[in-house]
């Protein structure tokens, strides 16, 4: 599990709900990987997002902070299962997310060949 409090700079919030919602979507998609990237060693793998699933509750394009939560249920064949939370500082809930992610040996790093 990984949870902790957000805020984007320079600009926190949005007018534009469809903008603003991108603030749950970016933590709803990127956090499920931390939570199950514990289990493995520190740079030796990624895991991009092949299929993500986001329902949006609320809106509140005045609240800053959001505290985002995300679990990883299970992992096998290089496939990854999980799902996040968001929520404004008062406990509203914002968005809820699930997605699936697959797991590879990170590329080499350094000069290209």
């Amino acid at each position: 599990m990984h949870g902790c409090w957000y805020r984007y700079q320079p600009t926190p919030t949005f007018d534009d709900a469809w903008v603003d919602a991108c603030r749950s979507l970016i933590l709803l998609d990127t956090l499920i990987w931390p939570a199950a990237g514990n289990l493995f060693p520190r740079g030796e793998y990624i895991a991009p997002t092949i299929d993500i699933s986001v329902g949006f509750h609320r809106w509140q394009p005045a609240e800053p902070w959001l505290y985002a939560q995300a679990t990883s249920h299970s992992g096998g064949g290089g496939v990854i299962n999980g799902d996040a939370r968001v929520w404004a500082r008062d406990g509203t809930l914002l968005a809820v997310g699930a997605s699936s992610l697959l797991c590879r040996p990170a590329p080499p790093m350094g000069p290209p060949a």
